[in-house]
């Protein structure tokens, strides 16, 4: 039987990415997995990049390591490499966002939108909904609203 000082270090070379794969699954169960179902795609991001931003996506935070693109046909949505375990890339059309309601919670300013059916409810940051709107999507709420 191989010493500790060899067991430990290969333990941990296997166990941690397995440990993390999983970990990513599970977050992902949060809500990307439901709209994965829906809008998983395999092209190549096309349009401009919004930007590498953050977001919930149903009941899951992913602060700072969302790629979106606005595309002509929808919303690009994609996690960084290394957080991509149960995260494949999304591309919701433009008419499957609807009821975009704006948030303002102390200082942060942002807007829910529902997606998909069932809908799920991804909150953006204002700023990023705001250069999606200056490519096209309408997010101009009620007055009252505001």
């Amino acid at each position: 039987m191989p010493p500790l000082e060899v067991l430990i270090p290969l333990a941990f070379l296997v166990g941690f990415p397995l440990f993390w794969i999983l970990i990513g699954k599970l977050i992902a169960q949060g809500g990307w997995a439901r709209l994965a179902k829906q809008f998983e795609t395999t092209r190549p991001a096309a349009g401009r990049r919004v930007r590498i931003g953050s977001a919930r996506v149903g009941l899951a935070n992913y602060n700072n390591v969302l790629r979106l693109h606005a595309q002509p046909d929808g919303l690009r949505m994609s996690v960084l490499g290394i957080f991509r375990s149960g995260h494949p890339p999304l591309l919701i059309p433009w008419d499957a966002i609807s009821d975009i309601e704006p948030v303002k919670v102390l200082w942060y300013r942002g807007y829910t939108l529902q997606v998909g059916e069932p809908p799920v409810a991804i909150q953006l940051p204002a700023s990023i909904v705001e250069d999606l709107g200056e490519l096209g999507l309408d997010t101009e709420p009620p007055a009252s609203a505001l």
